[in-house]
């Protein structure tokens, strides 16, 4: 009988891998590491910010000082110096000049997706309304004449001017604009 015991094969399944205890210290370990670093991180992070902050306050705590003195100069001088008519002028400039978001919301909204913009600038002329400067690339001229024609038509741009537009070099099928516009206040 004993021989027989002897040669007894385990026809169970042997694993390479068992989850043991040295393994789950390893992880743990890893784990936190891991979050040792994402916790250092934030933390830096979280100083370096409030260093901005602080030097923005600073700042403008010293823009704060500048305005005041700067106000009290004008403030002085402004009694005797500004005659009505100078101070008319200065209403017209600032409650006619354009509410800029409403302009570029305006200026996107009419955007076509074959139209892409690289900048917009304002070019102000002494005698004239202020012009909007506008410089980007298109897929095909037709696109251009879709956004100018959808601009003018929605009542919030008038007197659109093309100045140029070409055939980007680089880049078969694309072309280059250029065109200025006077955005309208309402």
């Amino acid at each position: 009988m004993r021989e027989i015991e002897n040669n007894r094969m385990n026809f169970l399944m042997q694993r390479r891998r068992v989850f043991t205890y040295k393994i789950m210290l390893i992880v743990f370990a890893c784990w936190f590491v891991l979050m040792l670093a994402i916790f250092g991180f934030l933390l830096v992070r979280e100083n370096y910010a409030r260093k901005n902050v602080v030097g923005a306050k600073k700042e403008l705590a010293l823009l704060d000082v500048s305005k005041e003195k700067e106000l009290s100069v004008v403030a002085e001088l402004g009694k005797e110096n500004i005659s009505t008519a100078g101070k008319e002028d200065l209403k017209t400039i600032l409650y006619t000049r354009p509410r800029w978001s409403k302009v570029l919301r305006e200026l996107v909204r009419n955007l076509p997706p074959q139209v892409w913009l690289e900048s917009v600038g304002v070019k102000s002329e002494k005698e004239g309304p202020t012009k909007l400067y506008v410089r980007g690339k298109m897929k095909s001229p037709r696109a251009l004449t879709n956004f100018i024609v959808q601009l003018e038509s929605g009542g919030s741009f008038r007197k659109t001017d093309l100045l140029n537009t070409e055939q980007a070099s680089s880049e078969e099928g694309n072309y280059n604009f250029e065109f200025t516009t006077i955005p309208i206040v309402k």
